[in-house]
This record gives structure tokens, sequence and C-alpha cells, in this order.
């Protein structure tokens, strides 16, 4: 979601806002309500992992685009075949290009039968990224690791919580309702993906001492992935609520308490602490000229 806030909020500030982005059958048609433009291109599933498309080439398709509308920054926010090429593209172009490090995929090789090829990654990772004038992390401290695997031109971009969004006025008590809990019990609510590389054996630890200490709490998980039949077999005695769309979601996350999901790896550099107010991009982000236009690629 963090790329379509983003998106959004540029183009509330006049900005013009393109998103490409891999065709997901199970989003439909683009959404014509969007502050800013979609555009699908060709993507494939990824094997073992169904949820997901990766981006497939597209240089000259984006070349061709972008010379006859011109964007002022291109910005790359994962490193598939069509991020790659997009890279490619700006460059030869002339057009500054930027990326995002949101997600350990090197580290995913562990998680998912692949060990041997951790270095590969790492080195494909490090390539887009170094080819990019500059990479932003949400943390200082994904900053830090990054500089020491040998990326370059690092910047912090932090997130917050949109608090118009994110606000009590939302509550549905009718919501709470379907879930069996009455208004003075607590919800817990966990969003995420459900998938190898997440801790959810730390994530049920956890949810058991909180209801050791209060039994009435329920416990609600929003999302879907490889691991959602086994969990959902495992633990009867939670609510599982499927994939919903970000507009459908933010209608679930106003009467629960939020919590995140407590990864093996070390994402926890990568995701600020969700009781923070609202934020902005760091101090030391520089601020686009009004009216620029941004080309934003999502490669998954």
């Amino acid at each position: 979601m963090t790329i379509g806030v983003m998106a959004r909020e540029l183009s509330k500030l006049g900005h013009e806002v393109t998103v490409y982005r891999p065709w997901r059958d199970d989003l439909g048609a683009n959404d014509s309500s969007l502050p800013y433009r979609e555009v699908t291109m060709a993507g494939m599933r990824i094997p073992g992992y169904p949820l997901l498309r990766l981006g497939l080439p597209a240089r000259m398709k984006l070349s061709r685009s972008w010379k006859e509308s011109r964007p002022d920054l291109v910005h790359v926010v994962t490193e598939g075949p069509l991020g790659a090429t997009a890279v490619s593209a700006a460059r030869g172009l002339g057009i500054p290009v930027t990326s995002s490090f949101h997600t350990n995929f090197h580290a995913y090789t562990n998680n998912y039968g692949f060990a041997p090829l951790q270095e590969i990654v790492l080195w494909w990772l490090r390539r887009v990224h170094n080819r990019t004038q500059r990479t932003f992390a949400p943390t200082d401290e994904l900053c830090d690791e990054l500089r020491g695997l040998g990326f370059r031109d690092l910047s912090l971009l932090s997130r917050g919580i949109d608090t118009d969004c994110f606000s009590p006025k939302r509550r549905d008590e009718a919501l709470r309702q379907s879930w069996g809990a009455a208004p003075d019990e607590p919800v817990v609510l966990h969003v995420g993906r459900m998938a190898a590389e997440k801790n959810y054996e730390l994530l049920f630890q956890t949810y058991a001492a909180m209801r050791a200490r209060n039994p009435r709490l329920r416990f609600v998980l929003a999302g879907d992935g490889p691991l959602r039949e086994s969990l959902v077999k495992a633990h009867p005695e939670c609510i599982f609520v499927g994939f919903f769309p970000a507009k459908r979601l933010i209608g679930i996350t106003h009467p629960p308490i939020s919590t995140s999901t407590p990864v093996l790896l070390r994402l926890w550099a990568m995701s600020s602490p969700k009781r923070w107010p609202a934020g902005s991009p760091s101090p030391d982000s520089t601020t686009p000229p009004p009216n620029s236009s941004f080309v934003m690629v999502k490669t998954v």
C-alpha cells in the first residue's frame, strides 16, 4: 500500500503520476476512481507464490511511451525484470531515476528452497539499485545494512500513518459483532502475507500470551498466502477474513488494535512502529517542483 499512498498524495499536490504494474486478473481493470493513472503490463505468476506477479521486461515499450510523454522522474519500487528495464529505459533517455528498497528478496531464498542463489539475488538487487541516482529505504538501520552490502547513494524515506483514513471515527460496531466481539472486548488484527518468511510461530505465541491475560480477546487475521490453509486448520479459534483490497481493508482496521508481523528476517528494520503519527518524507528529501510528472514502476 506504500506506493499507492505516495502516488495518491503526490497527485493531490498537483503532480501527474503514472503507476506501471503487472496485470493481475484478481484485481480486475484499472480503478478509474484513483487520482493517478495506472498502466498494466505483461507479467507472470511467481512459481510457488501465485498471489504475486512478476513484471516482464518492457524496455522498448517504456522507452516509446516516455519519448511521447517524457516524465520528470522515474521511480522503481521493486527490482524484477520490469523494474530493471525501467531503469535502463530511463537512463537511455536521460530521465532521472530513483528506487526504493522494501524487501530482502535475497534472504527469502532460504525460505523457498533456493539458498544457493542468495548471493546471485543479492548481486542483482545491488546492480539494479546502484544504477539509479538514489535508493530510498524506510529506516536508518536498513540504510546502514545496505551500505554494508555494497549499496550506494542511500537516503531515508520514512513512513507514517494516515490519521484521516485510520481514525476512531471509522469504528464499525457491526463488523465487531460479526466477529463475536462485544463493545468492551479487545480485538487484535494482523494484516499481512501468510508466507514462509513470516514468523507465524512467534505471532501465535504472542497471541496466546495476550489471551492468557484476557481470555475475551479476539484475534483476526486479514490476508492470504501459501500458509493460509494450514494456519486456518491449526488455529480454529482465530478469525481468518481472507484477502481484502485496500479500500475494504480500511474498513476492518479501525475497530481493533493493529499488530505487525514478527518476521523471521530482519524486516524490523524496514517497518516504522505503527503507533507513530502521520509522517512524511525525511527533512533532507528534495521537494519536487509544482506540477511535476512522475512515473512509478511496481514490478511485483
